[in-house]
């Protein structure tokens, strides 16, 4: 700690400082959710509510918030890829959330 004490103070105080160091990729921009985005979320959360009271299991248990935010970022085009939902959720879910988004439901 002596003798490099500082220096790794340092390099944590600015990890760029490492060798071999990538640089770090821009923070995402955060942006206002759009109109449809903003109903797609709403009628999901009713939707995540009803369910969860129906089979009497939490919300997460039926549609993590993960899962949910990118459902409204995203859409409902390759539900295999929204982070949380996996193949049974998507087996019983993946019809209901296709029509919540789309505003037919």
């Amino acid at each position: 700690v002596a003798t490099h004490g500082e220096e790794f103070l340092e390099l944590i105080r600015d990890p760029s400082k490492l060798p071999g160091a990538l640089p770090f990729p821009p923070r995402p921009e955060n942006r206002e959710p759009s109109d449809a985005e903003k109903r797609c979320e709403s009628r999901l959360r009713a939707w995540r509510q009803s369910e969860s009271k129906r089979r009497k299991l939490t919300p997460h248990a039926i549609l993590p918030s993960r899962a949910l935010m990118w459902i409204k970022s995203h859409g409902t085009d390759a539900l295999e890829e929204v982070p949380q939902l996996g193949d049974k959720r998507i087996q019983r879910y993946g019809d209901q959330l296709r029509r919540l988004c789309h505003g037919d439901a």
